[in-house]
């Protein structure tokens, strides 16, 4: 906490951790000790409350176990499943509620009694606990009316019964099963994304300085000299880590798809600077048309330009980092980031661009804005609007090509060939 708080705080978990921590010395201890009147209960509730955000932070800790690491990020997706399910569920849920209350409204049954004990009641149904004995309100067989209320009620909870534990949970299995069978090597890269990132948390709350670092990565040789540590830098042979054929496999396709990874990226690297190397030489050209010093009337547009290519750079950094894991969702990022920082710099662009329409009286910003237009035949809104183009295009045809590839992957069954390129 002494050293960079937005990088401490950039971390879901340490915000947690702190609102939780921060919530229990402000708020329950005081309660305890008598400093907040509350009564008993409500202590009770909030101290289970603290209690089970506690336990539930200590899953963090299973990040660092190698054989349960991948469990967290294969349960994170697992809740997607289970939020599509519960909204299918809930339309059943809220709508059998009602049905139940009103037909047990003129009884004094106790699991029918109120609108949220018909709900408990509606919802167990899902665990197998059927309220049958809800059946003897209406067990007056002198009564006709009683008769068939207690067949149509009967009906209607095998009906019940069978939509909800038959259908609705088996689906809810299937798609689990689903997600947890195409989602496990997934699951085993953001593992280890995670325990990178539980590394770096600790290190961010450790605050090392640079000898600090430098004592923890570095050795001092038999001349006194101050060398890496060879754990940086030592070779281990494969067939000495014990790997299987699969894991060999892994870590091919893996090193491969890093490589293509980098190739795109530097790709689409050189298509954006050949794109604002354009616009740049072009308001540069304009110095063989004229005597007047070109390139001081443009700094405007130059360092909005520049500015640009800066911003656009880091955004394609962003996504090298990467390193190709979860290409898909990478670039779908790099394509919305790259449309707003495009969107943002060509409206600040033209803002500067500005002409006035008296020929008159044009200064020297307003001549060689005439010279550039004429040079290049178009206007500086039809170059940004092709420069945009050609970039999202880039950027679009990366996407495109890596979801078509998975999907030929998913469809034919077949490996990605180590030499591919999009």
């Amino acid at each position: 906490m002494h050293g960079d708080r937005r990088q401490y705080f950039a971390a879901t978990i340490n915000v947690v951790q702190l609102v939780n921590y921060g919530l229990i010395l402000g708020l329950f201890v005081p309660m305890k000790l008598r400093w907040i009147p509350a009564a008993d209960i409500v202590q009770v509730g909030v101290g289970a409350i603290f209690n089970l955000v506690l336990w539930v932070l200590s899953l963090q800790f299973l990040e660092v176990v190698s054989s349960a690491s991948y469990l967290l990020p294969m349960m994170a997706r697992l809740f997607g499943d289970i939020w599509n399910f519960f909204l299918i569920f809930g339309i059943f849920q809220c709508g059998l509620t009602l049905i139940f209350y009103q037909l047990f409204v003129l009884t004094s049954d106790a699991a029918f009694s109120s609108l949220g004990q018909s709900f408990l009641s509606t919802y167990f149904v899902m665990f197998g606990q059927v309220p049958l004995d809800a059946l003897r309100a209406y067990d007056d067989v002198s009564d006709s009316y009683a008769a068939t209320m207690y067949t149509g009620l009967a009906i209607l909870m095998m009906l019940h019964s069978a939509i909800v534990v038959v259908i609705l949970l088996n689906v809810l299995l299937a798609l689990m099963n689903q997600t947890v069978t195409s989602g496990l090597e997934k699951a085993r890269t953001q593992a280890l994304i995670s325990y990178a990132r539980c590394i770096l948390r600790l290190e961010i709350t450790m605050n090392l300085g640079e000898n600090d670092v430098r004592h923890l990565t570095h050795d001092v040789d038999s001349d006194g000299k101050l060398v890496l540590h060879r754990i940086f830098t030592e070779r281990v042979r494969k067939t000495e880590l014990g790997l299987t054929t699969d894991q060999v496999d892994a870590l091919l396709v893996t090193t491969n798809d890093c490589v293509a990874w980098m190739e795109q990226m530097d790709d689409l690297d050189k298509v954006v600077n050949d794109q604002f190397d354009f616009i740049r030489d072009g308001l540069a050209h304009v110095a063989h048309f004229t005597k007047i010093e070109v390139l001081p009337v443009f700094r405007d547009e130059i360092c909005v330009l520049e500015e640009a290519r800066a911003k656009m750079q880091e955004v394609i950094d962003m996504a090298r980092r990467s390193r190709g894991q979860f290409r898909d969702e990478v670039l779908y990022k790099l394509r919305e980031r790259s449309a707003k920082v495009l969107r943002l710099y060509t409206a600040k662009l033209r803002s500067v661009w500005r002409r006035s329409d008296d020929t008159d009286d044009m200064d020297s910003h307003d001549q060689c804005m005439l010279l550039f237009q004429l040079n290049q035949h178009a206007t500086l809104d039809d170059l940004l609007a092709t420069m945009t183009k050609t970039i999202m295009a880039a950027v679009s045809k990366e996407v495109t090509t890596t979801t078509e590839c998975v999907k030929n992957d998913k469809t034919t069954g077949n490996e990605r060939e180590t030499g591919w390129k999009p």
